[in-house]
C-alpha cells in the first residue's frame, strides 16, 4: 500500500483541501488561483511529501499535511499504527486497533477449549 498525504487548512474560518493551483487572467492581469474543496474526496492525494510541503510552504501556516489511512481512506492526526498485514504500512490508530481485535478473536477461536 501506498502512503499518501493531503493539505488542510482553514479560509474563512472553514476546513478546506487543497486541490491545485489554477492561473486565471483578470483584467488582464495573470493571477495564481488557489481551488480548494470541502471535502476530502476532492482534495489531491499526494504520494510525495517532499511535493505536499513545496505546495504548503506556498499556502501559508494556516495550511498542514495529514496522512490518509490506506486502510480506511480517512485522513488521521494522532500517532499511526503498523499494519498487521504486512508490518510495514502506517494506518490510523482506529484500523491498527480493528487489526489487532480481529487477530485476537481469530486467536480465541483457535485456542484449545480448557
Amino acid at each position: 500500500m501506498i502512503e499518501k498525504y493531503v493539505i488542510r487548512g482553514l479560509v474563512n474560518g472553514n476546513d478546506v483541501y487543497f486541490v491545485k493551483f489554477e492561473d486565471k487572467i483578470i483584467f488582464g492581469t495573470n493571477f495564481k488561483v488557489r481551488v480548494m474543496s470541502d471535502t476530502l474526496s476532492g482534495a489531491t492525494l499526494f504520494e510525495d511529501t517532499m511535493q505536499a510541503e513545496n505546495i504548503c510552504r506556498e499556502l501559508g501556516n494556516r495550511f498542514k499535511i495529514y496522512p490518509i489511512c490506506p486502510r480506511c481512506h480517512k485522513e488521521y492526526t494522532s500517532h499511526p499504527a503498523i499494519s498487521r498485514k504486512d508490518n510495514t504500512t502506517l494506518i490510523c490508530s482506529d484500523c491498527g486497533t480493528q487489526e489487532a481485535m480481529f487477530d485476537f478473536i481469530n486467536y480465541i477461536k483457535k485456542a484449545p477449549n480448557n
